[in-house]
């Protein structure tokens, strides 16, 4: 293990970073998948707003010809449904990282303590 490729040298410093971090190690890889799916979720959210706006002012450009009320009502629901359960989602993302990050902090300080509880042993 040299991480002397630029592909390599990455993942090589992770795993000395986890090695020396045992705290990083044990809550960093899911802390950094959940980010990833929280990107592509605000993505998707972002996406979907777009698509609302771009078919809305389609159907509001054929309102005048009549007969479009209930298509835009229904686009309408469709896109409430649809940001609400994005937004349910990101919620509970959120909340993953919330808890992964006192978890994090918990253990930080437990070890930070029976670190100091040590050290003050020793004196």
């Amino acid at each position: 293990m040299t991480g002397q490729n630029p592909s390599s040298a990455g993942p090589l410093a992770m795993e000395v970073l986890y090695f020396h971090d045992k705290i990083r190690a044990e809550y960093e890889p899911s802390r950094l998948a959940l980010l990833v799916e929280r990107a592509v979720l605000v993505t998707e959210i972002q996406a979907s707003k777009a698509t609302f706006t771009k078919e809305l002012a389609a159907l509001k450009k054929q309102e005048a010809a009549g007969g479009v009320a209930d298509k835009i009502e229904m686009l309408q629901l469709k896109a409430a449904a649809g940001r609400d359960y994005r937004a349910s989602c990101l919620a509970d993302l959120n909340t993953k990282l919330e808890r992964n990050a006192i978890m994090r902090k918990t253990k930080f300080d437990a070890e930070a303590a029976a670190a100091a509880a040590a050290a003050a042993e020793e004196e």
